[in-house]
């Protein structure tokens, strides 16, 4: 799956799994949401001798406030439908949740270095992949930060398109 630049998560049957780190802000769901779509895909795929067996996928969500989480109740689907794919949202300027939701309350605040060291825990090593999507200011933050934690510069991909 070719999602723009080098920005790209494109398995091949017989590679070697990865865990992917997806992070997102704001509209900067738009590609990784399709990355989340290619991997319930290859889980389907599952049972072919050749096909490429994905690892587990973690994705973290950060807007300004719930009604920017775009796709967040089709990707709590696919959170379903695939338990090796986990969400966790974000929110930066929302403090109050007046209403119920029918989606679990996202964390207020910024994605920190330490929650990435907590969801890295539960990834195997040298076989991460994350891929970083927001504005410019978060994806220099989150790359600075994954680097800091151990993840390999040539691991971390990002989109910048502001």
């Amino acid at each position: 799956m070719r999602v723009g630049g080098d920005f790209n998560f494109d398995p091949q049957d017989g590679d070697q799994s990865k865990d992917l780190l997806l992070i997102a802000g704001g509209v900067g769901i738009n590609p990784l949401y399709s990355i989340v779509q290619h991997v319930v895909d290859l889980h389907h795929l599952q049972g072919r001798e050749t096909a490429y067996k994905p690892g587990r996928t973690v994705l973290l969500y950060s807007a300004r406030d719930e009604g920017e989480l775009l796709f967040r109740e089709q990707i709590m689907r696919l959170c379903q439908e695939v338990p090796d794919i986990s969400l966790q949202c974000f929110v930066t300027q929302q403090q109050d949740f007046k209403t119920p939701s029918q989606f679990p309350r996202p964390r207020v605040g910024r994605i920190t270095q330490e929650v990435l060291k907590v969801e890295l825990s539960g990834l195997h090593g040298d076989h991460i992949l994350s891929y970083i999507c927001g504005p410019p200011p978060m994806i220099e933050s989150m790359a600075d930060h994954l680097s800091c934690l151990g993840v390999d510069s040539d691991n971390i991909k990002f989109e910048k398109w502001w």
